[in-house]
């Protein structure tokens, strides 16, 4: 219904299309599929004042974890900097799962070292696709930062992601993939605040798609390349590259855009986060010696 025209459709337009897609008459322009991991279908439950609640909720459960996890001299900055990210109250007050993807981000970035952090990353994994640009960057940074908890952080991020949608997935393998793949694969207006639709005027073309899709792929990728390539110390920056595909692709929603300044704050906090078996996790140069070790010579002879 909507395959010739090149602006998205107004309200009227797309509600004359549920209107005739509900009464029968196929329009073909309109997804009847669920598009979305199984988390958000089980979040819906709540019903909308429930998850308007959780939304905040979580965001303040969220920032109190990552900050009782820092280092004890920077949890004041810590918790100034989330408070300062006034763009995710973009995402409270309404319907949507995007603050609770959120809050499970801000968790899953700051603690990289065990299974709390993995689990949330796989439930975010597991309501929204939105988490996947930053999954394989964390998976890889968390490996690379070492520590007893490397491998306990991937187990529990894929546990969590199957527990959620495994039975929905077994119940029609070929279904479940085309559904969550859905709003990765499917032409799209572009819209937003990102580049895609500033560009283009909102207007769709080919052209377009092309370029902003590989625009995306590149920062997921540079993303993923620098987590595994870049010096340690530096490496936690590719989480940030590779969720800026959030705001390069067509549709760079708000609800996309408050993720971005939550997951760098948290990132950047994870570097300096306290080890779950006690002891403070510092950077790569700051276990280096400074000089010579005591009882030894300054230089060999």
């Amino acid at each position: 219904m909507f395959g010739s025209d090149t602006h998205a459709p107004g309200q009227r337009a797309a509600a004359a299309a549920a209107a005739e897609t509900l009464a029968g008459h196929p329009t073909g322009g309109l997804v009847t599929i669920f598009t979305y991991p199984a988390g958000t279908a089980l979040l819906g439950v709540l019903g909308a004042h429930g998850l308007i609640l959780l939304s905040a909720l979580a965001l303040l459960v969220a920032g109190a974890v990552a900050v009782a996890g820092a280092d004890p001299r920077t949890r004041r900055a810590l918790a100034l900097a989330l408070g300062a990210q006034t763009g995710a109250l973009a995402v409270i007050g309404v319907a949507h799962p995007d603050a609770t993807v959120a809050a499970l981000l801000i968790i899953a970035c700051a603690r990289r070292r065990g299974m709390a952090g993995g689990v949330a990353l796989g439930l975010a994994c597991a309501i929204k696709q939105t988490a996947w640009f930053v999954a394989v960057p964390l998976l890889l940074l968390s490996w690379r930062e070492g520590g007893r908890g490397r491998q306990r952080y991937g187990v529990a991020a894929v546990a969590a992601f199957a527990v959620l949608n495994l039975p929905f997935a077994l119940a029609s393998i070929p279904m479940w993939i085309k559904a969550v793949l859905a709003p990765l694969t499917q032409p799209t207006f572009p819209v937003g605040v990102g580049p895609a639709a500033g560009l283009t005027g909102g207007a769709y073309s080919v052209v377009a798609l092309a370029v902003f899709s590989t625009l995306t792929v590149a920062a997921i990728a540079s993303g993923i390349i620098w987590c595994a390539r870049a010096p340690r110390s530096w490496a936690a920056a590719g989480v940030i590259i590779a969720s800026l595909g959030l705001w390069i692709g067509m549709r760079s929603l708000g609800y996309y855009i408050a993720l971005l300044g939550l997951v760098a704050v948290a990132t950047v906090a994870g570097s300096q986060q306290v080890d779950p078996f006690g002891d403070p996790v510092r950077s790569a140069a700051s276990v280096m010696p400074e000089g010579p070790m005591p009882g030894t010579r300054g230089a060999l002879v």
